[in-house]
């Protein structure tokens, strides 16, 4: 072993005149700014100078300290029939090295939408983040973000920026555009050597790079961090609970809304936070066909229904256990923490991930906390509404036009609606074209064991029995929020005027079994303190509008606690 311990004392040496190289370059940085400061430019120059030579003896060095580590496991490998454990440098499962190896092999699919990895390998030669990656519509506009980031330069043609963090909902696929990164990297020409960890799969930081796969301990990750050339992926872990924060490694982290993760660290200046957004319905139809083929589509399409954009729990786990998380959540979530978790981008709690979803506008940047699906915002309403009732009502009653607090009460206006609609019973109406302000009992009665029917298009409501509640899947271009046969029609408002699109209440009524003159009752569902205000809706032009306006007759509905 002669030959390892001659090649340990030179790393040792090299480290030696590594660290007293970084302390030099300190100092001359140091220099640097009093010298601004003191607006002598000579020594700026002479010191920057100074400065730029360290580093190039300082990048000498690392060179020839990867030259002896690159011996020293030359040495290793012929004097042992295993990995070495030492601490400089020990050999990672050999599933991640397959993986790394045969990643830049992967194979896209012939629409470009999947790409599988080499055969026998898995992401981070784990079996359970398995071997497919769907390419979503936001993640070639993410890459070149965190592209163009990353290039910033300012006035002196120094990096601007040296970390970004990409933020969402758990489940919607960020450690999946980490793995992308990890593709676009490895298939570089030539490959940037890279550092990463994973909380729960690669909990030890480790260096990926032409030459094979190392696990880092904690000076030598901080060394390879202070590499200008090296890439960094973080997931799901704070930084400064793995090791040193990168001094010129550009940093990713991919995060679920957790400021224990993230807010510390992303304090230093030339840190940036993006945010990816929750699926679409296209996007996981699509997802389906490419990675799971198996499942049936209308299956998937009453989960997405109940959890809204989330793959975890739309295509992954869809066992009973997993689907009854959304229960448990709604059930054990108060309106105290729904209050506290919409005007920001942080829910408070797991349960109330499943709820609020983080919405992301195309800038990546804008965001709002929104109620994870219709179904559950009348599922949370309904439970508040049992559970909290006068916390619900004083809410429901004080806070209109509050920001992101108001469009929570309005959300949950909405879904206590639904839900008191869906339940039947009796209501308060009156006819908004009665001067005397009339008022009448109006009975609902849902037919026994009849379900909500959720629909894409008006015309799937025709033959659907008198009674049953009937809701659109999409509020787009709608101008009723919900119908029952055979001729009533939901609008949910709070306000005290509320025009409609003719041409959209023009498609509702015309599926409606009875839809002659005046058969047609547009009901405006209000809260007690709006019902006797509210003054009608003038219904806006479209073709055949003159039907249109006289087959309704216009109603305030009540719906009260």
């Amino acid at each position: 072993m002669d030959a390892i311990q001659a090649v340990e004392l030179q790393v040792a040496k090299v480290n030696e005149e590594i660290d007293a190289l970084s302390t030099e370059i300190k100092e001359a940085k140091e220099k640097i700014g009093r010298a601004e400061a003191a607006g002598n430019e000579s020594e700026v120059q002479r010191w920057e100078k100074e400065k730029d030579q360290l580093r190039d003896k300082e990048k000498q060095l690392r060179k020839e300290k990867e030259q002896l580590r690159d011996e020293k496991a030359r040495l290793l490998s012929a004097a042992t029939a295993g990995p070495s454990t030492s601490a400089d440098i020990s050999v990672p499962p050999q599933a991640l090295s397959d993986f790394w190896a045969a990643l830049p092999h992967a194979a896209w699919s012939d629409d470009g939408k999947v790409l599988t990895l080499a055969k026998g390998t898995n992401f981070l030669g784990k079996a359970k983040l398995g071997s497919q990656l769907y390419l979503r519509a936001c993640y070639p506009s993410l890459q070149r973000e965190v592209s163009r980031l990353f290039a910033q330069e300012d006035s002196k043609g120094k990096k601007k920026n040296g970390a970004v963090a990409i933020i969402g909902n758990p489940g919607i696929g960020k450690s999946i555009f980490g793995y992308l990164l990890l593709y676009q990297w490895a298939t570089e020409d030539p490959p940037p050597p890279v550092v990463v960890v994973k909380r729960g799969f690669c909990s030890r930081p480790t260096l990926l790079t032409k030459d094979g796969c190392f696990l880092l301990d904690e000076k030598s990750l901080a060394d390879q961090l202070s590499r200008p050339e090296v890439r960094y992926l973080v997931d799901g872990l704070n930084p400064m609970d793995v090791g040193d924060m990168p001094d010129g490694a550009q940093m990713v982290l991919v995060t679920s809304p957790d400021p224990r993760i993230y807010k510390e660290p992303w304090k230093t200046g030339g840190y940036r936070m993006r945010y990816m957004d929750v699926w679409t319905w296209e996007e996981l139809e699509s997802c389906q066909a490419g990675v799971f083929p198996d499942l049936d589509p209308d299956e998937s399409k009453v989960r997405y229904d109940r959890w809204g954009g989330i793959p975890r729990f739309v295509l992954e786990k869809v066992d009973s256990d997993a689907q009854a998380l959304l229960e448990q959540a709604i059930c054990r979530t108060s309106l105290k923490v729904l209050v506290e978790s919409v005007g920001s981008e942080a829910a408070p709690n797991e349960a109330s991930h499943k709820l609020l979803h983080l919405r992301v506008r195309e800038d990546f940047e804008t965001t709002v906390m929104e109620m994870a699906s219709v179904y559950v915002t009348h599922r949370v309403a309904y439970q508040l509404w049992k559970n909290e009732k006068e916390n619900l009502r004083m809410f429901l009653s004080s806070s209109e036009g509050e920001g992101s607090v108001g469009a929570l009460r309005g959300n949950l206006w909405e879904g206590f609606c639904h839900a008191r609609l869906i339940q039947g019973g009796r209501f308060r109406i009156r006819e908004l074209s009665d001067p005397l302000l009339t008022t009448s009992i109006k009975i609902l009665n849902p037919p026994p064991g009849a379900a909500p029917f959720i629909f894409d298009s008006w015309q799937d409501i025709q033959g659907k029995q008198n009674g049953q509640y009937l809701r659109p899947r999409s509020r787009t271009n709608e101008s009723v929020d919900s119908a029952v046969q055979p001729n009533v029609l939901f609008q949910i408002t709070v306000s005290k005027r509320h025009d409609l699109k003719g041409a959209g209440l023009k498609k509702a009524i015309e599926f409606l079994q009875q839809n002659g003159p005046g058969a047609v009752e547009l009901c405006f569902t209000l809260p007690s303190d709006s019902f006797m205000k509210f003054q009608g809706s003038e219904i806006k032009q479209c073709t055949g509008i003159a039907a249109v306006r006289n087959a309704v007759k216009q109603f305030a509905l009540e719906v009260s606690f």
